[in-house]
């Protein structure tokens, strides 16, 4: 790491990523979210990896954009439109009174968590390798 790094941040954050990886893990199977039977394969082999503490691989990607979209759909399936406010907003402030619903909603927020957090330390690392370039 060069000079003008902060690796105690980068490194708090890909700690940060590790944690909602696994906490995706251990509460994606509980929560009913709605999806299809050909992404049950994808996802049991990236949450298989999250719960190892493996979140930074290109190849969830995809799977992640899926369980996204899943959640989204979801939520917009208990009401109509809470899907894209959920995508646009932090929906800590906003839970539904039913328990099931409520879930669904927590999953959403752990998993925008992990994006943001991963996507923070991905960065952080293409960052410094293009100082390294100059």
């Amino acid at each position: 790491m060069s000079a003008f790094s902060k690796p105690q941040a980068v490194e708090l954050t890909a700690i940060e990523a590790v944690r909602y990886g696994r906490e995706l893990a251990s509460i994606w199977p509980d929560t009913a979210v709605e999806h299809t039977a050909a992404l049950d394969p994808l996802l049991n082999a990236t949450l298989a990896r999250f719960a190892a503490g493996e979140v930074f691989g290109r190849a969830d990607d995809h799977p992640l954009a899926l369980m996204m979209s899943a959640i989204r759909q979801t939520l917009d399936g208990y009401r109509h439109g809470y899907g894209d406010f959920f995508l646009r907003e932090n929906t800590g402030q906003h839970p539904f009174f039913d328990i099931e619903q409520d879930r669904v909603r927590r999953l959403g927020e752990v998993l925008k968590g992990l994006l943001e957090a991963r996507q923070a330390v991905i960065d952080a690392i293409l960052a410094e390798r293009q100082i390294v370039i100059l």
